[in-house]
């Protein structure tokens, strides 16, 4: 039996033949201050069977690991988990329950870094397009806060975007009082809805037999230069891949091609002052028909102070524009659409 059909000789994946799948991915992560004497390795000192035994946890598993010098990414069945020193960012799709982790992260770092402590956390999703398939606590954001404000006593909730408008994006942050940044950081990620057919269908092994060759010919390998790269094609289709550079900077990737629920994610901790160019060459490759761009970042970072230097994308509309100012981080919101829909 076919699980596609070809448009212009490219296959397009729809969820009557293949299922559907929520793309939108729940992302978390979670910064520990260790006490001095701590060993070199940090959180990294774990086994891998430690974390393999806490992803089924959340209903995923480990598929490859790849390692640098400072930091271990796995990439999972559902999107990816990145292990440094003193910080864990996992980030996962579908039907997972990723903040049912929480307690068992914070109970594995305490078990390789006695004394540790949890001083930032960050937890972020785009509204999901079938919340009524997400298991608890991710039916609603009021329960996945109320979880959350049961964890931590520092905590703040936000919402962006119109959620009639598919682009409402919620986020949580904690800062604990009384520690400062342990290291300058800052986040870019795009998230983008409705991709172009043609694009959304080569994420098929129909097309690319190896990942290697769809990374080279998507311009993935061109935006990562010098990064040691894992990436799998998905079987009838989606893909993901992580990616490794030197000093803790990373590269994540996630495609979900369905055409009624088609999605994207780039997120990497690349340090720019302006994000402009690099976002414009992710939504080049994609052709989204809308997407959600966040940075966050600290305000000793380069790209840490408020801008207005990614409203503008060529072909597109900015529709919202929000900078949300915290003690120590700000976060810059933006949503957009294709020109041609901002005129109906």
């Amino acid at each position: 039996m076919a699980f596609f059909i070809l448009v212009d000789g490219v296959p397009t994946f729809s969820v009557a033949e293949v299922g559907f799948y929520e793309g939108a991915e729940k992302l978390l992560e979670l910064w520990f201050h260790l006490p001095d004497g701590s060993s070199p390795m940090g959180i990294r000192a774990l086994p891998q069977a430690s974390w393999k035994k806490l992803l089924k946890l959340v209903k995923c598993e480990v598929l490859s690991v790849i390692t640098s010098d400072t930091t271990d990414a796995y990439l999972l069945s559902e999107s990816s988990l990145f292990v440094f020193y003193n910080r864990v960012i996992l980030k996962t799709c579908g039907t997972t329950t990723l903040l049912v982790a929480i307690k068992p992260v914070m109970a594995l770092v305490l078990e390789a870094v006695p004394g540790a402590v949890a001083v930032n956390a960050f937890y972020s999703h785009l509204h999901f397009k079938a919340p009524h398939l997400q298991a608890q606590p991710h039916t609603s954001f009021e329960e996945e806060v109320s979880l959350l404000d049961g964890m931590f006593s520092a905590g703040s909730a936000y919402s962006f975007g119109q959620q009639d408008g598919g682009n409402k994006w919620y986020m949580y942050g904690m800062q604990k009082p009384g520690y400062p940044l342990c290291r300058r950081d800052q986040t870019l990620e795009i998230i983008m809805t409705d991709l172009d057919t043609e694009v959304s269908g080569h994420f098929s092994p129909k097309v690319f037999t190896s990942a290697q060759h769809l990374v080279q010919a998507m311009g993935f390998q061109d935006i990562m230069k010098g990064a040691s790269i894992d990436a799998k094609i998905f079987t009838p289709c989606g893909f993901s891949l992580n990616a490794l550079f030197e000093d803790e900077v990373y590269f994540t990737i996630h495609v979900t091609p369905q055409v009624e629920c088609s999605f994207a994610s780039f997120e990497t901790n690349l340090p720019k002052e302006s994000y402009s160019t690099l976002i414009s060459d992710v939504i080049a490759i994609f052709k989204p028909g809308k997407c959600t761009v966040t940075v966050y970042a600290s305000k000793n970072a380069e790209g840490g102070q408020p801008s207005s230097s990614e409203d503008y994308l060529p072909g597109y509309c900015c529709c919202e524009h929000h900078l949300c100012s915290l003690p120590t981080y700000s976060l810059n919101f933006y949503s957009y659409k294709q020109e041609i829909d901002c005129l109906e």
